[in-house]
């Protein structure tokens, strides 16, 4: 719950969770002698959400409050689902314009660079991915800003009467418990 006018506001859950990219990388090695080289063979890459819910102990899971925050925390989570699925069949073709444009093999080299060379293929791949995530990631930043709008904290708030009353608990007594859950 966030106060309209983004000032003396109070946060009473969040909604979204780790979002990113996992690499695994297959190489292929060819020994000539003291030197090889090094070919990445394949990376299989994972585009992937993480969505989590959590909502201030303030409220009891049986109050008007909670469901109030969980209902609201829920909008991020169908967003950033929503985002997954969009995005997926654009990162996919991405990836192959990636796998395309980088270099993926190098030698021959001393076979004691072998671990150094694989890991230089590998982090030019990563950097392309890393460089496609800053583009997309404030498309997700916005969706999500725009349900924290007034109009929403407003209908949020209008839901139940016990806010301030549930608000005022003593925080450090209750040493800022979160109740968190996960959604995969």
């Amino acid at each position: 719950m966030h106060g309209s006018d983004g000032k003396n506001s109070t946060v009473g859950g969040l909604g979204g969770g780790e979002i990113g990219f996992e690499t695994q990388s297959k190489f292929e090695i060819e020994m000539l002698g003291n030197q090889a080289c090094v070919k990445l063979k394949s990376v299989e890459v994972t585009f992937f959400a993480k969505p989590e819910i959590h909502i201030a102990s303030n409220f009891s899971r049986q109050s008007c409050e909670y469901g109030a925050v969980l209902a609201h925390e829920q909008g991020h989570i169908q967003i950033l689902r929503k985002f997954v699925r969009e995005y997926s069949p654009k990162v996919k073709q991405q990836l192959v314009r990636i796998a395309k444009s980088v270099k993926s093999s190098v030698g021959p080299v001393d076979k004691r660079d072998i671990p150094k060379v694989q890991s230089q293929l590998q982090q030019a791949f990563m950097g392309h991915i890393q460089q496609y995530n800053s583009a997309i990631m404030p498309v997700l930043s916005r969706r999500q800003a725009a349900h924290d709008s007034p109009s929403e904290y407003a209908r949020v708030a209008a839901k139940c009467n016990g806010w301030e009353k549930r608000l005022a608990k003593d925080p450090v007594k209750r040493r800022n418990r979160t109740r968190s859950y996960s959604n995969r």
